[in-house]
């Protein structure tokens, strides 16, 4: 690995423009952030930034930041804009880590073996084994046989199923993991304030947290997730059940008999559940609910497409405010796909791209967003891990590091 290699990393994210493009450069794409990479040396790599943002060295450090081997990538296809290259999505072009990948059977298995040229601390296991197991039951099974000594992936009953057992100890962080219903702010009801706000008043909180987080989250109304910098609980308060404040709004809003079209992937854990709760509470202000379900890709598809009325959405975000507010409330965007804009906005989110950390700014937008209701957010989602009670050492993080982890 030398800075030829990183400096090819980031080029080819820029060059295929995707996902990552976005994210690795904060949503700062008009213009760009980055306006040229380049390596003066083999250990000096340089990023000629369109302004000064602090964000870009953690985008650095995800999954977009990624650093391959361009020999391998460029013998398996060249990078083009607008086209992923699909042989990545089966195979590895770089080893610089903690650990090298010895074998890899897609949708199977994974074998991680320790790296002896990693320049930083050893890792503490040998030989790590990634299974991808889709069954819920087979994961808790291996989880009490002692079969699995780290099993992630878990829906919140089967946590806590697992919890104060003998086989196993429970490990949970606060994630950046909102759990929400995305809303079209652009067409049909949804885009009456009114309306969305009386959904956001008729919902049993309380009794989500109980019968679909099991206690693991943590409630909140507001643009970012209690993890992220920026964050004002005063100003992101949780909202109450009132299932008569609701109704008053609904009338208010001046549309007779409203029907929400409520889009959900049946296939997720805990959706089903979660939407026909949804259901029934808004059935009870008068707001006729009826379920879409789509399978995974087409879900997926649509979402992104902005082509939804609702959708029931367990969300991962990034932990930089400025870049979730770009995300949520350009308007115009085509990663915007709530269609999201409120007056008063693009000012404030232009104050942000100059200064991330403006608390102001970052207040103001808070206020505007919950101001409009564009979002139905029913909870944070925190993370677990069900550990084998011979786990010594295990550490949280959004990339899993898995050198950190050890018997």
């Amino acid at each position: 690995m030398d800075a030829h290699a990183v400096a090819y990393s980031i080029q080819r994210n820029l060059t295929i423009g995707g996902c990552g493009a976005l994210g690795l450069q904060i949503g700062l794409t008009d213009p760009p952030l980055i306006q040229k990479v380049t390596a003066t040396n083999p250990t000096t790599v340089v990023l000629h930034l369109s302004q000064a943002n602090p964000g870009i060295l953690y985008t650095l450090s995800l999954s977009r930041g990624s650093i391959y081997d361009p020999k391998v990538v460029r013998a398996h296809g060249a990078d083009k804009a607008g086209v992923p290259n699909q042989w990545l999505s089966s195979h590895t072009a770089s080893s610089s880590g903690p650990y090298l990948l010895k074998e890899y059977v897609p949708n199977n298995y994974a074998v991680l073996v320790r790296n002896p040229r990693y320049y930083g601390p050893r890792a503490k296991e040998a030989t790590i084994q990634v299974n991808f197991i889709q069954s819920v039951p087979t994961l808790m099974l291996q989880a009490r046989r002692g079969e699995a000594d780290v099993t992630l992936g878990l829906p919140s009953y089967a946590v806590r199923q697992l919890d104060g057992g003998s086989c196993c100890k429970i490990a949970s962080a606060s994630a950046a993991a909102p759990v929400t219903v995305s809303l079209d702010n652009a067409s049909g009801i949804t885009r009456n304030r009114q309306l969305r706000t009386a959904l956001t008043y008729a919902i049993p909180y309380d009794k989500i947290l109980k019968s679909v987080a099991f206690g693991y989250g943590e409630s909140y109304y507001g643009p970012l997730t209690p993890v992220v910098p920026g964050y004002r609980a005063g100003l992101e308060k949780p909202r109450p059940y009132d299932p008569a404040k609701a109704r008053e709004l609904v009338r208010k809003s001046g549309i007779t008999h409203p029907h929400i079209k409520l889009m959900i992937n049946p296939t997720a854990p805990q959706v089903s559940t979660l939407a026909t709760i949804l259901q029934s509470a808004w059935q009870s202000i008068g707001v006729d609910v009826s379920l879409d379900s789509e399978a995974p890709a087409a879900f997926t598809t649509n979402y992104n497409g902005g082509k939804y009325q609702a959708a029931l959405l367990f969300e991962g975000t990034t932990p930089i405010a400025a870049y979730e507010f770009r995300k949520k409330l350009t308007c115009g965007s085509s990663f915007n796909n709530q269609h999201i804009c409120i007056p008063g906005a693009t000012p404030l989110l232009k104050k942000l791209n100059k200064a991330p950390d403006d608390q102001s700014a970052v207040d103001q937008l808070t206020k505007l967003w919950t101001q409009q209701s564009p979002t139905i957010v029913l909870y944070e989602a925190q993370f677990t891990a069900v550990l084998n009670k011979d786990v010594t050492t295990f550490d949280y993080s959004p990339t899993l590091r898995f050198a950190t982890w050890g018997r």
